[in-house]
């Protein structure tokens, strides 16, 4: 049977990105001398060209990011006050390693960086292999001498750091750890017999394993799933499993994703916060980090985060395993989780009119298309744009009522600004097109249990 290794980032945790770079030189470290490098085709510059040793009589930051990165973008605003404050002295470079074109579209559209003045290198690879890095936002800090000073996350870059790099001293600045070696899809540690040989997949059919929180890991899970036509060819976009891994996440974060394997007709573990009922003694104590401070990130990363890791021999339903995983994650931590049913407000999908009486696929392999501005599905159940509608946590969820049991071709407008501040009328208006609607009501619901006090176990 063949199988295809998928990484997902978990956008939601607002964390870090996973940089999938590939390491074949050796890179640059702190205290060395960079190099002349000439980049070209960089977006918001004049002449689209630049050559670093411009920029030696200044400290200069270059700050590699990614457009798919949360909090990359979050954290330009802060970079671009910056460069305007210390004008003459900084100067803050933006590197991404995806093309012009990409770059361009989201810089010039995305509400956080549309009407900012930072310019950003694209299609970069000399600079990706002179400072290697496994999460973005990765931040290099080079001195008017061309020395790489410092190499730190985007919480260092402060107006404090900043006067300290200023005075040619970089203490202060915390060093960022990154794991150059960690490959996804490897056991998160190694499992061997007695002797001291190591166990082949061949050999085992179930282990799972907790360990403490790995300094240099991305916040990602990795999945193993069957090869993925195959998958999206099913009549119920049914997902078959065999292994799971979540670096540097929450005890909370793997019950929900455990659930969404359950529960969800996407490949991504990400659910609405509505759906789950968290019933603890302390809620900090489950929280992803909510904050740009220390104490949310690297501190509170430490004492809050794990890695889990769960593989069996032969893949199962996504449903199957789902369940297998809450099983197992209840015999590990203190929180224990189970499926409730309640009534919740929700948006139910209903039909409007006889055009959604037409509504049909064209032939073809089915698949889901995503902008920044729509969502569509193509030879896919409506369950399927559903589940994406249903990540958004600023609504309510949605509930399909339409009585439409087959492949559909459909588009969803939605505006920019939809992950902030959803504009369920403009979904409407998208749905209206198709003889679709959307109407408020209250529907019994699965959702999930989380509880760490014993007379609720």
């Amino acid at each position: 049977m063949k199988y295809s290794k998928v990484i997902v980032l978990l956008l939601m945790i607002n964390i870090n990105g996973f940089s999938q770079s590939a390491f074949d030189e050796q890179g640059l470290s702190i205290g060395d001398t960079l190099p002349e490098v000439r980049l070209t085709k960089i977006f918001r510059q004049e002449g689209g060209q630049l050559n670093l040793k411009s920029f030696y009589s200044k400290l200069l930051i270059l700050d590699f990011w990614g457009t798919w990165c949360d909090p990359c973008i979050l954290a330009m605003p802060k970079m671009d006050s910056l460069q305007t404050k210390y004008r003459g002295q900084l100067r803050i470079l933006p590197v991404s390693d995806e093309s012009y074109d990409k770059v361009k579209n989201v810089m010039q559209t995305n509400p956080v960086l549309k009407h900012l003045s930072l310019p950003s290198v694209t299609g970069d690879s000399k600079l990706n292999s002179l400072f290697q890095h496994r999460t973005v936002p990765h931040e290099v800090w080079i001195n008017e001498k061309g020395i790489v000073v410092a190499i730190s996350s985007e919480l260092e870059v402060t107006e404090e750091n900043i006067n300290v790099a200023l005075q040619n001293k970089t203490t202060g600045i915390r060093v960022k750890q990154d794991e150059i070696d960690f490959e996804q899809g490897k056991p998160i540690i190694k499992l061997n017999w007695q002797n001291g040989t190591q166990l082949t997949d061949s050999a085992v059919d179930f282990y799972s394993v907790v360990t403490k929180f790995r300094p240099g890991l991305p916040s990602a899970i990795h999945l193993w799933v069957q090869d993925i036509e195959t998958a999206n060819r099913t009549s119920a976009n049914t997902w078959y499993l065999n292994g799971f891994t979540n670096t540097n996440g929450s005890s909370l974060r793997l019950f929900i994703e455990a659930f969404c394997f359950t529960y969800s007709t996407m490949p991504m573990p990400m659910l609405n916060p509505n759906r789950v009922i968290l019933d603890v003694h302390d809620s900090l104590d489950y929280m992803e980090h909510t904050d740009t401070s220390h104490l949310y990130t690297e501190e509170f990363m430490r004492t809050h985060s794990l890695n889990y890791e769960m593989k069996i021999a032969k893949p199962v339903r996504d449903s199957l395993f789902g369940i297998q995983m809450i099983q197992d994650l209840n015999r590990y931590f203190k929180i224990k989780g189970r499926i409730v049913k309640k009534e919740v407000d929700c948006w139910i999908l209903v039909k409007k009119d006889k055009r959604a009486d037409t509504l049909s696929a064209k032939p073809g392999i089915p698949e889901t298309v995503s902008s920044s501005r729509c969502i569509g599905i193509r030879n896919k159940y409506l369950k399927v744009l559903i589940s994406y509608l249903n990540v958004f946590d600023q609504m309510e969820p949605i509930i399909d009522e339409t009585g439409i049991d087959h492949p559909v071709d459909l588009d969803i407008f939605i505006p920019l600004e939809f992950n902030y501040h959803p504009n369920v009328e403009l979904i409407r208006k998208s749905l209206n097109k198709y003889g679709l609607d959307l109407i408020p009501g209250r529907r019994m619901r699965d959702l999930l249990y989380l509880t760490d006090k014993p007379e609720n176990y």
